[in-house]
């Protein structure tokens, strides 16, 4: 025929890598260097260097320590800085290389961040807009943007005439070229324009390559196993993508598909939210943020989502119990349908034909062909039941027999049906104080407590909030067909001193409002109608004012760049009273 198998692989539309026994990289296509930034073709040229003293920087950071090569508060020394800033802040910087210059930084206030500065009478400005994904660095006029999906650490460089030395460009990890590794002294590369540029890693190691994610781990199960994994989320470059690995003799065959290329995909997903009213504002998308309780449960979703045994979900009304569950049912893998099911809200009377069925006959006002019951209705798929605490005690034991044996018996019926379906139950009460009540069985709580997961309450993951608003802001707008709107930093520092008793739920109803009230293309302190009355009856007086006094200090810090001694001065705070207060509040 003369070809071989690379000229098949070559026009895939998906990238494939094929990796020896050794984990040494023996072949990739284009499609695979693209997703790994191994393959780049330059809009703007600039020579191989380092960053000197003196040279102009500008950065935009979306997310500081993640993905900018980790960098740190301490790094920022080469900058001429000595500030603290938290992880997962924003970062925005102009000035020179070891002579400060003017910053920007913490929790997004609004949907644009953005800084402006002169040097030498240059005008300079720096932006992240996060509602278009983009961070946009301007000098004198022109843009050099760079898109992101989750986060990223755009750089550019300029010597003191103004002659571009570094801009930041997709692959830049792959190439050891994050802010960090630049501004501890690693050379960038030469860009070339119009021409391609690529990376040569044949025979190099897969953990050199895919330095994050979970790649390295399945490929090595792979080869031990000898087994096929199917259809793993993973990320490279902090893009979303789905692996497959496959063994071919003594070889692993990787192939990724970039999902982050679903423009077309997501605006479908946005005209079906239009359409469906019934569900949560964020059904189909549950945020999980940025907290490490949050990022922990995520990560043990994913450990449990294509398992069969019961979850349970615990947490304040409100928290985004049914969310989570249908996005669990969504990533599991299920065929069948989630079909939801809240215990409190049918009456008893109704609730065990409801849940199992019946048959023809089987009671007077029965429908003559009987009725399937929503468990039944639910084959292959997920069983939601939510408020389970409330399910009367005569149907729990009738509910244990189909968990445990995976059957129903309608009512009037002497034969089981058979049913393939998960559970995943919420409540929530205290469920344990039940049991000792005598009010819940105690060995259906222990049939239903396999993996419990607790979500945490809005007010106690704040620094998602942000996040949240931006998110539950722009499915509404969606679903009213109009412009996503901002909000004012007076509007989001009034939702962040609230309370949430209502948490997510009650986040939603806010916004609803608040959109509905808004006669501009901003969310305004006015629009914001709160009920603070709810709030402060679920605190202590001394929680409020621990929590005022630490975001004082915090701002007074951020106002004077970190200096504590300054600081002091300002709030008028003795020294030996002052380090006790940074000590109780964890503030570095």
């Amino acid at each position: 025929m003369g070809f071989d198998f690379k000229d098949i692989i070559e026009i895939s539309s998906e990238g494939i890598v094929i990796i020896n026994k050794n984990l040494n990289i023996v072949y990739l296509n284009s499609k695979a260097k693209d997703i790994l930034g191994l393959r780049n073709k330059y809009d703007i040229s600039h020579k191989k260097g380092i960053l000197e003293k003196g040279d102009i920087i500008i950065i935009g950071d979306t997310s500081f320590g993640d993905d900018d090569g980790g960098l740190n508060s301490k790094d920022l020394i080469k900058l001429g800085l000595n500030i603290q800033i938290n992880k997962g802040d924003f970062f925005l910087f102009i000035g020179r290389y070891g002579y400060g210059g003017k910053c920007n930084y913490g929790r997004p206030a609004s949907a644009v961040c953005r800084l402006e500065d002169k040097i030498n009478n240059n005008n300079f400005l720096v932006e992240i807009d996060y509602s278009k994904k983009v961070v946009n660095i301007n000098i004198n006029g022109i843009n050099i943007p760079y898109e992101f999906i989750k986060s990223v650490g755009h750089m550019v460089i300029l010597d003191n005439d103004l002659n571009l030395k570094f801009y930041q460009s997709k692959g830049y990890t792959i190439r050891g070229e994050s802010i960090r590794e630049i501004l501890l002294g690693k050379e960038f590369m030469e860009k070339s324009k119009d021409e391609y540029f690529e990376i040569n890693v044949l025979n190099r190691k897969i953990d050199e390559v895919f330095k994050e994610g979970n790649i390295y781990n399945y490929v090595n199960k792979v080869i031990t196993t000898k087994e096929v994994i199917k259809s793993i989320y993973d990320e490279i470059n902090k893009l979303p993508v789905r692996c497959s690995f496959y063994n071919i003799d003594d070889f692993v065959v990787v192939k990724i598909e970039d999902i982050s290329e679903i423009k077309k995909l997501h605006q479908e997903r946005l005209e079906l939210l239009r359409e469906i009213s019934k569900f949560s504002i964020i059904n189909n998308n549950f945020y999980f943020g940025k907290t490490n309780q949050m990022k922990q449960i995520e990560k043990y979703i994913h450990q449990i989502a294509k398992l069969d045994g019961t979850i349970l979900l615990l947490g304040e009304s409100g928290t985004g119990k049914s969310s989570l569950a249908k996005h669990i049912h969504q990533i599991s893998g299920r065929k069948g349908e989630f079909v939801e099911i809240n215990c409190g809200a049918i009456p008893e009377a109704l609730i065990e034909s409801e849940l199992f069925g019946y048959t023809k006959g089987a009671f007077t006002g029965a429908l003559s062909k009987g009725k399937k019951g929503l468990i039944e209705c639910a084959d292959g798929g997920t069983v939601f039941l939510d408020e389970i605490a409330e399910l009367p005690l005569n149907l729990q034991v009738k509910l244990l027999d189909v968990i445990q044996n995976r059957r129903v018996k309608p009512i009037g019926s002497n034969e089981y049906i058979e049913v393939d379906v998960r559970f995943i139950c919420a409540t929530n009460k205290e469920i344990h104080e039940r049991v000792k009540q005598g009010m819940f069985r105690e060995d259906l709580y222990y049939r239903i407590n396999v993996f419990p997961i607790k979500l945490p309450a809005l007010r106690e993951r704040k620094e998602d909030l942000y996040d949240l608003i931006y998110f539950i802001t722009r499915e509404i707008c969606n679903k009213y067909g109009v412009p996503t709107k901002k909000i004012s930093n007076a509007a989001y520092y009034k939702l962040y001193n609230y309370d949430f008793p209502g948490n997510i739920r009650e986040l939603e109803n806010i916004l609803e409002r608040a959109i509905n009230l808004s006669i501009t293309d901003t969310i305004e302190v006015d629009d914001i109608l709160l009920d603070f009355t709810k709030s402060v009856e679920r605190r202590k007086l001394k929680d409020i004012l621990e929590e005022t006094e630490k975001s004082i200090i915090t701002e007074a810090l951020k106002r004077n760049n970190g200096d504590k001694k300054k600081t002091m001065e300002e709030l008028g705070i003795k020294k030996s009273a002052f380090y006790e207060k940074l000590k109780k509040y964890d503030i570095c």
